[in-house]
């Protein structure tokens, strides 16, 4: 596989991730703007993004405001230089798009999605070539380019990581590598949401093959070469990769890929020339000697690319670590999905306050409906799977779960209206022919039927029959899932949980009805989505954990909990219109009763062979609870593959012959997101989260709001007789997560 290959499909090339563009630069303190406007409306017109678009697009953007920027730069008083900097030029946050600049509103509020990206700032620099050159020769530098003064450099540097709370220990690891080659760096970067101002530079250096910042490839160099020295790298690790890089027989044909992995190996020493040329072997390029002798070179000439370049690789093909990753916060990954459906889920968050951890398993869903029975996925002989959901959205009241699912699904609800019309005219004409028919003797044809996609307060039999007239699919949208599971035999005997195990599979089903005629479903396909609070899941669990239906659940569980304020911008026609039309598209894919089958590539195939025998090695010493989450993802894996595939497909980016390896990397990441989701709501299933604390401290917690002050929380905890002093200990337990300073959320509301 091609390194672009790589880059677009496990981690997104920088210059493809969203940026939110601003007007121009105001301070954090909304009270303190005067550069601007003391009108308000003209405040908020610069505190919210003007527009979205892709990193690199805004980079290139300087070109238009040269004239701007040359005479900025001839300003001699700094003081001034900067007045025209944050008024005439616009400017970009580069680690988050985010949905306003309002320092009223809470980080994880505004924040639409995080970037992996660390911005690097370099004033004043004597000799800006002698600079460019040490920062280009980062593997992990994706963009370096003048400042706007002209005498000062930035870096935009990828990170490996997806959690923006870890954002401040990259930067501070990048802060203390790059001071240490004599570059003095800003420290107002570490701010996630600091604003980029526009630049341009003749020269500007743009590295599309970069690869991520790991913190632990970037270690002091002396405690590196002691640890070489001491033989105290984990080689078992190493050989574990290898091991599975053999098994899968990854080709390295690339040449750029395969340097990187040869340099990476070569940070081990002596041990890493046998792995290198095991992994080299399946390239038709190889040579024994050539091997030898590249490996020679590189361990005379790498300095700055250690044995986590080698993992990274691996990882974008599919060999998995010795541990399921356990994240306090993943975010939902929306660069799975093409720049089309990103800029909607983008749009919709600005305009309507739409949590992506919400608008987006809501997209998948709807697609998955829209494709329904006309694709399948055959992963082998005998094992099929069809793209059929059963995803739960986790929020508290009034985080616009509901409003995400009904944007997500309207374009099926306008399908389900004109169905209705076109089948009332059908029986309108049906009626005057069978009248007519009756008074001549003549017999007539059957009465036209309605077939209706979304469907929800309906029992089960009543559905499965519905699905007859809709044999492509049904969607099963519950508002509130309790509501959903209270249902299960309400006008029936024996238990609808079996019904709708049996239904996640998509075989036949037989429904035998004692008072009317049984019927079969010969291909069902039935998808269910809806909302649950998070305090009802232990409910929702209630009685379905022995019988593993509740492994068969994806929950969309954000950390994050955001009460939306009020948005003045309006979300367009053109969004909407975007949305129904990739529904549109699916919907084109042909289904005359008959499924058609695809396969994986073959080297998608041998990826998911790996990816499910590695996740089998891992449940061997997992607890039940991972062992019955693994097991169904092993299944939604290959189902979110498909429908990333065919949402591929109506952006114009598949042609839908087969399920690439690219749709698969993208598959992975839903996985890991939606097992850390489960891995969330298992603590409700299980115990109470607040059984570790004392009486004192529970109603202190109890009282507490959501988010909260430092302050705040001190007033609370005073109400209770707890010192001032013992609360602010307190706040730094695992019941807590700090937002920012002075500010902190509960963990369990």
């Amino acid at each position: 596989m091609l390194k672009s290959d790589l880059r677009q499909s496990a981690m997104l090339c920088p210059g493809d991730m969203l940026v939110s563009v601003f007007s121009s630069i105001v301070p954090n303190n909304v009270s303190a703007v005067h550069l601007i406007s003391s009108n308000e409306n003209s405040l908020q017109s610069v505190l919210r993004p003007k527009l979205v678009c892709k990193l690199k697009d805004f980079l290139c953007m300087g070109e238009k405001y040269r004239d701007v920027i040359d005479s900025i730069r001839t300003i001699e008083d700094k003081k001034a230089r900067n007045h025209a900097k944050v008024t005439k030029l616009p400017a970009a946050s580069i680690s988050a798009n985010l949905s306003t600049r309002d320092s009223k509103i809470p980080l994880v509020e505004k924040m639409v999605n995080y970037n992996p990206l660390v911005v690097m700032d370099f004033d004043n620099v004597e000799d800006i070539d002698f600079a460019r050159k040490i920062i280009q020769k980062f593997d992990f530098v994706y963009y370096c380019g003048l400042s706007v003064s002209g005498n000062g450099l930035f870096a935009i540097v990828l990170i490996d990581n997806i959690d923006y709370t870890g954002h401040l220990d990259y930067f501070t690891s990048l802060v203390a590598l790059l001071e240490g080659k004599g570059l003095k760096v800003d420290s107002a970067c570490k701010d996630v949401t600091r604003l980029r101002v526009l630049s341009y530079d003749d020269n500007a250096y743009f590295n599309e093959s970069c690869i991520p910042f790991c913190i632990q490839d970037y270690n002091n160099e002396e405690e590196l070469e002691e640890n070489i020295t001491d033989n105290s790298l984990d080689l078992e690790k190493v050989e574990a990769y290898v091991k599975a890089w053999e098994d899968m027989e990854i080709v390295l044909d690339d040449y750029d890929e395969w340097r990187t992995v040869g340099m990476a190996l070569s940070s081990l020493g002596e041990p890493g020339r046998d792995f290198f040329d095991r992994v080299s072997r399946f390239s038709s390029k190889y040579a024994a000697d050539d091997v030898a002798i590249a490996f020679d070179n590189y361990l005379k000439t790498t300095k700055d690319i250690s044995i986590g370049s080698f993992f990274y690789v691996c990882h974008m093909h599919g060999v998995r670590s010795d541990r399921c990753p356990n994240y306090e916060c993943i975010p939902f990954p929306i660069e799975i999905f093409p720049i089309q459906v990103r800029d909607i889920i983008c749009t919709t968050h600005r305009c309507l306050n739409f949590p992506a951890d919400y608008i987006g398993p809501a997209m998948l869903f709807t697609a998955s409906i829209a494709l329904g029975n006309a694709l399948s996925l055959e992963i082998k002989r005998g094992w099929h799977e069809k793209a059929i959901f059963y995803i739960a959205i986790v929020g508290e009241p009034g985080t616009n779960k509901s409003s995400c699912l009904e944007f997500a699904i309207e374009p099926l609800r306008k399908m389900d209206r004109d169905n209705l019309k076109a089948y009332k005219k059908k029986l309108k004409v049906y009626e005057a022919e069978k009248n007519s028919a009756e008074l001549k003797s003549k017999s007539f044809e059957e009465p036209p039927v309605y077939g209706q996609v979304v469907l929800s307060d309906i029992t089960v039999e009543g559905f499965l029959k519905q699905h007859l007239n809709t044999p492509r699919g049904v969607a099963i949208y519950a508002d509130e899932l309790m509501g959903f599971f209270k249902s299960f035999s309400r006008y029936r005997s024996g238990n609808d949980e079996e019904i709708w195990t049996q239904l996640f599979t998509g075989v036949p089903i037989i429904v035998n009805r004692l008072h009317s005629e049984s019927f079969t479903v010969d291909s069902p396909f039935v998808g269910v989505i809806g909302g649950v609070q998070p305090a009802l899941l232990k409910k929702f669990a209630d009685g379905k954990i022995e019988s593993g239906f509740i492994y068969r659940w994806l929950f969309a569980f954000p950390d994050r909990r955001s009460f939306a304020r009020f948005q003045d911008e309006e979300i367009g026609d053109e969004t909407v219109k975007a949305w129904s039309e990739v529904i549109s598209k699916i919907r084109s894919i042909k289904y005359n009763g008959k499924t058609k089958v695809i396969r994986f590539t073959d080297s998608a195939y041998q990826m998911y062979r790996h990816w499910f025998n590695s996740g089998r090695d891992i449940m061997e010493r997992s607890s039940a609870s991972f062992v019955g989450v693994n097991t169904k993802m092993e299944r939604y894996c290959a189902r979110f593959a498909l429908v990333i595939e065919v949402i591929k497909f109506a952006c114009g980016e598949s042609d839908l012959s087969c399920v690439t390896s690219d749709s698969l990397r993208r598959a992975f990441k839903l996985c890991y997101y939606f097992i850390a989701g489960a891995q969330k709501a298992q603590k409700r299933f299980y115990a109470d989260p607040l059984s570790g604390l004392n009486e004192k401290q529970k109603s202190v917690y109890m009282d507490l709001p959501i988010t909260f002050s430092t302050r705040e929380g001190v007033d609370v905890a005073k109400m209770h007789s707890m010192s001032e002093r013992t609360f602010k200990d307190w706040i730094k337990s695992p019941y807590f997560r700090k937002l920012d300073y002075g500010s902190y959320e509960k963990k369990y509301k």
